[in-house]
């Protein structure tokens, strides 16, 4: 099973609400072949993804209601490079972003209308 160091989600200080700050992440992906390496980031959870910090990270679709789950990849192209983080409704396929193919679930988050806490995924 690939061993995740890393990749730890914890609520933005500024914008708790819509940005969450991942830690840096060095993983295999899903299949356990190709290496991602992701520096550490801040996603925002309102906006369509966008490569690198401060930019988009949901996949598609919103998020925002009442007990929405928010599953947390990181994702790098087929050669393991340009590593970043995803956020998608989906545990099992998240829509990629274009040229990204390479991905490994890290775990989730749950929206109670007021907050992000965690949940387990694995």
């Amino acid at each position: 099973f690939p061993v995740t160091i890393g990749g730890v989600a914890t609520n933005n200080a500024t914008d708790a609400t819509n940005d969450l700050d991942i830690s840096a992440c060095t993983c295999k992906d899903g299949g356990g072949t190709i290496d991602i390496t992701v520096t550490a980031m801040t996603k925002r959870v309102d906006a369509t993804w966008t490569a690198g910090t401060g930019g988009g990270g949901l996949d598609t679709g919103s998020i925002g209601a009442s007990e929405d789950l928010v599953y947390i990849w990181a994702i790098a192209k087929a050669d393991g490079s340009d590593g970043d983080f995803l956020f998608s409704k989906s545990a099992t396929a998240p829509a990629m972003p274009s040229s990204y193919t390479v991905k490994r679930l890290l775990g989730g988050r749950r929206w109670d209308g007021a907050a992000w806490a965690k949940f387990a995924v694995q």
